[in-house]
């Protein structure tokens, strides 16, 4: 792959989340017409540097990326993308405003650590007991603290509780006479087994064409690399022969790029191995190139645009 032109769209891209926003990846790249994990990439450079901020629900398997002012416009993009008991909490906590975490049924406890994006989490410490408080994320700080403090107002004070009797540990003793066992000895007569001639040439004959095998698959991958300038930055064999995981810098014109890398060998890819490789990519927060040694086919491609909003490359190698 011949050296590429750097070029700075972070300008581009700032612009554009701060007159449209919030938006994803995929709107994105069709802005600085450019593949979707170039977007992603110049979207990560903005908000390392914190001039753009990142949901953490997600709308079609990808955040959501907007600039401080917008947030009262995730309710409407990410709200039917939360799950039922999301839901619940999401509209308790807007209604409410101020919530204290154990006053709720424990799947509403779960939902609410869920909404990172729209419930934060207060911890009021008092007599060296703390309590656990949910504000919604646009009341102001001082109105959550005067609601926390009219609701604490309000709770009859606790009791000591009484303490428990602790019974005395008791422990058994069991004592018994062990008496030494006499070695046995025995003689063993070592038999050699007879190896018939061409023995050894069948098993070095079938290691040779494993070995031959193993390295075309790596050969074809490395070559793959070294033709595109890709770097290798950690490599795991996770079936021998048949696939490999990777990160690796990939080079663009905004830079090098780290990606998962996942290699398959394969005659055909389906949809799982594309849902795979994509959900190992996201935990790692990278995004994925996957290659495989079959024919990607124009199912798979599609599946990726649909299903997964162009956040995954896929390519063939040979």
């Amino acid at each position: 792959m011949p050296e590429q032109q750097k070029i700075d769209f972070k300008p581009k891209v700032l612009e554009h989340v701060q007159r449209n926003g919030p938006c994803l990846p995929v709107q994105i790249s069709k802005i600085i017409e450019r593949e979707i994990y170039v977007s992603s990439a110049v979207l990560s450079e903005l908000v390392s540097s914190k001039r753009v901020l990142v949901s953490a629900a997600k709308f079609g398997g990808s955040p959501v990326y907007y600039v401080p002012g917008q947030e009262y416009k995730l309710q409407t993009m990410l709200y039917p993308h939360l799950k039922d008991k999301e839901k619940e909490a999401f509209d308790l906590i807007k209604r409410n405003l101020v919530l204290r975490d154990r006053s709720q049924e424990p799947a509403i406890r779960v939902a609410l650590r869920n909404l990172r994006d729209f419930a934060v989490q207060i911890e009021v410490k008092e007599a060296n007991q703390s309590d656990l408080y949910w504000k919604w994320y646009i009341l102001p700080d001082e109105e959550a603290k005067s609601r926390i403090i009219k609701m604490m107002s309000s709770f009859p004070k606790s009791q000591e509780a009484p303490k428990p009797e602790i019974k005395p540990e008791i422990k058994l003793e069991i004592k018994q006479e062990i008496k030494p066992v006499a070695p046995i000895k025995e003689e063993i007569k070592e038999e050699v087994p007879e190896v018939k001639e061409g023995f050894f040439k069948k098993i070095k004959s079938k290691i040779i064409r494993k070995s031959k095998t193993k390295d075309l698959f790596e050969e074809c991958l490395y070559e793959y690399l070294q033709k595109n300038n890709i770097k290798v930055v950690s490599s795991e064999i996770v079936k021998k022969n048949k696939e490999i995981n990777m990160v690796v810098k990939l080079p663009s014109v905004v830079g090098d790029l780290t990606m998962f890398l996942k290699a398959i060998n394969k005659s055909k890819v389906s949809n799982t191995d594309l849902l795979m490789a994509s959900n190992e990519a996201q935990q790692k927060h990278l995004n994925t190139l996957l290659l495989t040694t079959g024919d990607p086919g124009k199912k798979a491609e599609e599946f990726i645009e649909k299903k997964l909003n162009g956040r995954l490359v896929l390519r063939q190698i040979k």
